[in-house]
């Protein structure tokens, strides 16, 4: 007779929620999950983004700022063995995303209640962004929700903001973007590689 061990229930647990988007975002409770396709990574991107930012350290730690509901962090928690840390500035979302984390059985990952603007990323070897600020042009489009402010001056603020952060991390440093302009990345990181019709970029950054 073969036992499994703890974590190979864990995965087998966790595995069905992995095998596509529709199947993942039943976790997310509506009406989010009706907007997870707009707002939220989908599965081949957040898995192959996660890989790469995983790469290049022994002991790597990504984040994704803007975490949502959780997707991205779970996708990169069970496909590498990064420690994954995701920041959210709604509550609530917060809430769902770690329950989302909880349910699948995945170490090595959190979703925290942050803002950008008093978050240090200095420790982070790896980090993920899906425009996360597109939010507050869109106005048309459908958003998350309401509860936070928007406006085009807090686009700039923080689009400002993370040049500077991401200016300001060490050499090598890795970078995933989705659906992000050029123009908001330094000029000491390097395109690498590009996926998914040119919207998923990989960088590095170099002196």
């Amino acid at each position: 007779m073969v036992f499994k061990t703890t974590t190979q229930r864990k995965i087998t647990h966790a595995e069905k929620w992995f095998l596509s988007d529709k199947n993942f975002d039943t976790l997310i409770p509506a009406p989010y999950r009706d907007i997870s396709h707009k707002h939220w990574t989908p599965l081949d991107v957040a898995k192959k983004a996660a890989q790469f930012l995983a790469e290049g350290s022994q002991n790597p730690y990504i984040l994704d700022i803007g975490a949502g509901s959780g997707k991205f962090c779970a996708t990169a928690a069970y496909f590498t063995k990064a420690h994954i840390t995701g920041i959210e500035q709604r509550e609530n979302l917060v809430g769902i995303g770690n329950e989302i984390l909880q349910k699948l059985g995945l170490e090595n990952v959190q979703i925290l209640h942050e803002n950008l603007a008093k978050f240090d990323m200095s420790k982070f070897t790896g980090i993920y962004f899906f425009n996360a600020f597109y939010e507050n042009l869109d106005q048309t489009s459908v958003q998350v929700d309401t509860e936070i402010e928007f406006s085009s001056s807090l686009f700039r603020f923080y689009s400002d903001l993370l040049y500077k952060k991401l200016k300001a991390l060490p050499t090598y440093t890795r970078l995933a973007t989705y659906h992000t302009n050029n123009g908001y990345i330094p000029e000491e990181y390097t395109v690498l590689e590009t996926h998914f019709a040119g919207q998923l970029k990989f960088w590095i950054k170099y002196e």
